[in-house]
């Protein structure tokens, strides 16, 4: 097991911030996976997870049984879990303006386009990772700290043929997202997981982390540099929802992403990989993000995981000023489809985004390049 700490430029003077990675395997193996936690600050169950993943990867690596190279960062944003508003950690935005932490990372297909045209490129895998990561690099010269830590970040994953980010929704059950490019790969990360839905997408746009990974491994493949088909692969799993923080779902949790490197080869311990039920897999411009109608007091009809019709009420909004007191809106499923994600409060205003559901067919409006709300 190796340790680095990388330092961050601090947010505040006299503030130091710093990540920390830890490496198992060997260095120079045939295939390598990058795994982070706590991009959006405020979700804590891949940071439990985490604790138990690295536990079990040092046992792998003292019985020999690690036969590639795992990078694991065990908390991605020190910036914003420093922002405790009120007794909360708000760290899905960065208080400072800069917006979603999960948004908006360095795209830098075009500098690598550039530089193939050129002639300047490498020959081999491990030279088209170190070549990566010295593009991505970030600059040291007055960076804002949010720019530097999400350049950090991807410059760090550049180093690794796959990359996993662990988030959790409000309430919800467990789901994974990733890309039709990779849809054997996903699904069967998906089916480790026992996630019961799975959410593929071409171009969803924002710039997200898993995104900007996986966009320019794709544009080195186009270009024509060494790329396998493992290389460039992605995913964001939703661990559940923000209160869903246990051993015994954390612990759960570790051993299926260690099944999953057990079928990539990562892992080679002999243990049997259960099998597990295969995901409804939809696609995202068929995910609707349900809004609220009013404002008001939100009585859930409906629970995440279950399925429900066209037109079915999922939930009712109770206004509550004076002139709608008792007044009771429905609110309506717009597509047949499965509830995957809900609000965790109860009182919504009007406009905002309640609830996710995943369904079978394009939903109105939805458009790719712009399949993200922040």
């Amino acid at each position: 097991m190796e340790i680095e700490d990388i330092p961050l430029p601090g947010s505040a003077p006299g503030l130091s911030l710093s990540l920390r990675e830890y490496a198992f395997g060997p260095k120079d193996a045939d295939c390598s996976l990058y795994v982070q936690a706590a991009l959006h600050a405020g979700e804590v169950p891949g940071l439990l997870l985490i604790q138990h993943l690295l536990e079990r990867l040092v046992t792998l690596e003292r019985l020999g049984a690690l036969n590639g190279r795992i990078a694991v960062m065990t908390w991605a944003n020190p910036i914003g879990m420093q922002q405790v508003v009120g007794g909360t950690l708000t760290g899905r935005f960065d208080c400072a303006g800069s917006g979603n932490f999960d948004r908006r990372f360095p795209d830098v297909r075009l500098e690598v386009l550039r530089r193939i045209e050129a002639g300047d490129h490498p020959r081999t895998l491990h030279e088209v990772k170190a070549w990566l990561m010295a593009i991505a690099a970030p600059d040291t010269k007055g960076a804002d700290p949010v720019d530097y830590l999400k350049a950090t970040l991807l410059c760090r994953a550049f180093a690794h043929d796959m990359a996993l980010d662990l988030h959790c929704d409000k309430t919800a059950i467990m789901h994974v997202y990733s890309n039709w490019a990779q849809e054997e790969r996903a699904t069967a990360l998906a089916r480790c997981l026992k996630s019961p839905v799975l959410l593929l997408e071409e171009h969803a746009g924002g710039g997200t982390f898993d995104q900007a990974f996986h966009d320019t491994w794709l544009a080195l493949r186009r270009g024509g540099l060494p790329c396998e088909s493992r290389q460039g692969f992605s995913a964001v799993i939703e661990l559940r929802g923000q209160r869903d923080v246990s051993d015994e779902l954390a612990i759960g949790d570790a051993d299926a992403l260690l099944d999953f490197l057990r079928i990539e080869g990562l892992v080679v311990d002999r243990e049997a990989v259960a099998q597990r039920s295969a995901p409804v897999i939809a696609a995202l411009e068929a995910v609707d993000h349900v809004k609220a109608t009013q404002s008001g007091i939100v009585s859930w009809q409906v629970g995440p995981g279950e399925y429900v019709e066209r037109d079915s009420v999922i939930a009712e909004i109770v206004g509550v000023t004076p002139c709608h007191a008792a007044r009771r809106v429905e609110v309506r499923a717009r597509t047949n489809g499965i509830l995957v994600a809900r609000m965790h409060v109860h009182f919504v205003l009007a406009g905002q985004r309640i609830a996710m559901m995943a369904g079978s067919e394009t939903v109105p409006g939805r458009v790719a390049g712009a399949l993200l709300p922040d």
